[in-house]
């Protein structure tokens, strides 16, 4: 079993606040379904240095009413967090 959310479920947008604690990146393996989750900035990093690409990596944006679920724009997110130049 392999764990993938279906695209219908996946949003894109360029204008999510990576950094903030209120996103909460959640990476997939595809291979073993073992998924992690952060909100620290620190482990964001982490998972943008360590995660190979293959890896499903999304952001959950929790607004007023509902959480969206995006899927990372690796480059956009590193520079957000400072990583530019290292992803």
């Amino acid at each position: 079993m392999t764990a993938r959310i279906p695209g219908s479920l996946v949003r894109r947008s360029d204008e999510i606040p990576y950094k903030s604690g209120g996103v909460t990146f959640v990476s997939v393996d595809s291979d073993t379904s073992k998924v992690r989750f952060t909100n620290m900035v620190t482990e964001k990093r982490e998972m943008l240095l360590t995660d190979p690409k293959w890896f499903h990596l999304y952001a959950a944006w929790t607004g007023q009413w509902k959480t969206d679920l995006f899927e990372v724009d690796r480059k956009l997110a590193a520079e957000q967090v400072a990583l530019k130049g290292r992803t």
